[in-house]
């Protein structure tokens, strides 16, 4: 089921879109299904699925299935293009599959290269040309290590978490030793200035094979431009992307330098036109979570769980178990809610009511049972207060959880 309030964005939001067909014959090539179901994410959150789906630079043609006569969406309207089943009742086994051989379903475990916007590279470290090294990725050029674009650079091949630089560079060793300072140099060695007891500064070299991780103190920018989420943990921003047929995505421009790359559609996980715009609720903070309607019965409540893995928008399912209230705190005032609710097939038989907040008030209610298990959701909402609540209903505090999927806020355009 899908449900949707009522809009309450400015007409800047509210983009007159133009949905016509064409007869295929009038493109230059006759389209083909590929194999891939891209599923079109246009200005009001409303979803197109298609195959084929093509992303040309004033339109995009979105066929269900070919030949046929394709929907068009302006070029302009479009917010995300994403591949795969968003519920786990769509979830095949070769699904499944598919995203383990990825590593995309658990926490990150091969070498990666992040940078400060976000931008992540699994991948090599490499010997260059010149001798000093660079890290080899695959659809991108090698890169070259820049002290003031890096975040995080991952080169143990384990699932150990890479710690947060606050205070200092960190640089965690092979053995687990940590040395936080001031990372000067990588190159065949890490060179670090560091306090030493006496208040002095001083230099430490360690040979880069003894290095398991390195965490930089760059302040995180802003996402601009496209952003596309790729098999294996890859995340690559361009200006933008084209899909033309032939089975491939074309991410126009690379903000690392570069060519073109063209990618196969069966890698791509998600692309946003415009990253800044696009905010994942689990990367929000929870400030307040209370047991809501049942307190006086439940007065502890779990936290949401956000799964582990690899998502589309860096938007992980959130697991909600109820009753609760949750509130969480957003950067900005005003915006527009998109997920799916799913209630998990595991749990029992069980009614819930599911409410959505914005600043106290209830701006949407939708009942989730057995029968209706699944909603699609899409809210408006003003403040930068945003709360749910999982009420029993009146079948009492039982079975009442939830799942969030693709859980996404997305900003008014500017």
């Amino acid at each position: 089921m899908t449900t949707k309030t009522p809009s309450r964005f400015g007409p800047v939001l509210v983009a007159t879109m133009i949905l016509t067909t064409v007869a295929a014959s009038q493109d230059p090539e006759p389209p083909r299904i590929t194999g891939t179901t891209i599923r079109v994410i246009d200005e009001s959150l409303e979803v197109r699925n298609g195959d084929p789906v093509r992303i040309e630079e004033s339109r995009v043609l979105v066929f269900d299935g070919a030949p046929g006569l394709p929907t068009i969406i302006p070029t302009e309207e479009l917010v995300a293009i994403v591949t795969g089943p968003v519920t786990s009742r769509s979830t095949y086994l070769s699904d499944r599959k598919s995203a383990a051989r990825a590593g995309d379903d658990a926490p990150i475990a091969v070498p990666y290269l992040e940078l400060v916007d976000g931008q992540r590279f699994p991948g090599t470290l490499r010997p260059g040309t010149d001798g000093d090294p660079v890290w080899r990725s695959a659809w991108v050029k090698d890169l070259r290590f820049d002290l003031d674009r890096i975040s995080k650079l991952k080169l143990s091949e384990d699932d150990q978490v890479v710690p947060t630089a606050v205070d200092a560079d960190v640089v965690v060793l092979s053995n687990g030793d940590r040395i936080e300072g001031l990372v000067m140099e990588i190159g065949m060695n890490v060179e670090i200035e560091v306090d030493r007891p006496d208040g002095d500064t001083g230099s430490v070299t360690i040979p880069i094979d003894r290095v398991a991780s390195i965490s930089l103190v760059n302040p995180m920018e802003p996402a601009s431009g496209s952003m596309t989420w790729l098999r294996g943990g890859h995340r690559i921003r361009s200006e933008s992307v084209r899909i033309v047929g032939d089975g491939y995505i074309s991410l126009m421009s690379p903000l690392v330098g570069g060519d073109t790359a063209e990618i196969p559609l069966d890698f791509l996980v998600a692309t946003v036109v415009d990253a800044d715009r696009v905010i994942p609720l689990a990367s929000r903070k929870v400030v307040s979570l209370e047991p809501g309607p049942a307190g006086e019965i439940r007065p502890w409540i779990p936290e949401p769980t956000p799964l582990p893995g690899h998502h589309a928008f860096d938007a992980p399912p959130i697991r909600m178990d109820g009753p609760l209230r949750v509130r969480f705190d957003l950067p900005s005032r005003g915006g527009r809610l998109a997920m799916t609710l799913e209630r998990p097939m595991e749990i029992g038989a069980g009614r819930l009511v599911f409410r959505i907040l914005d600043d106290g008030r209830v701006v949407h209610s939708v009942i989730v049972d057995e029968d209706e298990p699944v909603h699609r959701i899409v809210v408006d909402f003003e403040s930068d207060r945003l709360g749910m609540e999982i009420d029993p209903s009146d079948d009492g505090p039982f079975h009442d959880s939830i799942v969030l999927r693709e859980a996404i806020i997305v900003r008014p355009p500017e």
